[in-house]
């Protein structure tokens, strides 16, 4: 998450000269600011609905690429959600437009109040990366397709 060595060229105050220096940066994890979570949705037949689970989340470190002057987006690591779901039961969630109800991260997750979009879609031969055969905007019309298929799916287990 940013820790590290990295060499820096300062001016030397007696020499007026500029020497590499070495500084050694903290991590920071205020620099997590997306999550990618790994989901899958599937037909419980008992109860006739559609349903989702959360199976691992990853943390995506975004932070400024000096050479290029553009923003980099850096997979962390996948945890496994039922890992990490007695934590996330335990901390709140604050919102300032709402102060009368507090939920947890846990409840956030699985009531699926967040934005998101789909990144990709599973099949036989795994290679259904949406960024695999799209790109722009694109790709953000191929996510809603996806989704409305799902809920197209979901619709059409009923008869009215």
């Amino acid at each position: 998450m940013g820790a590290g060595p990295v060499t820096r060229q300062k001016t030397d105050i007696n020499t007026g000269q500029p020497k590499d220096t070495v500084i050694i940066e903290d991590s920071r994890p205020d620099d997590v600011k997306q999550l990618m979570i790994y989901e899958e949705w599937y037909f419980d037949k008992k109860l006739s609905v559609l349903a989702v689970r959360i199976i691992g989340i990853c943390p995506i470190f975004i932070s400024l690429d000096v050479a290029t002057g553009r923003t980099k987006k850096e997979r962390l690591f996948w945890i496994r959600y039922d890992d990490i779901r007695d934590v996330l039961a335990k901390k709140e969630v604050f919102s300032t437009s709402n102060d009368a109800q507090r939920i947890s991260f846990d409840d956030l997750f699985l009531q699926r109040r967040f934005d998101s979009y789909i990144f990709a879609e599973s099949n036989v031969y795994n290679d259904r990366f949406i960024s695999d055969y799209t790109l722009g905007k694109d790709a953000m019309f191929e996510a809603e397709r996806i989704k409305r298929d799902i809920v197209n799916f979901e619709h059409d287990l009923w008869e009215y």
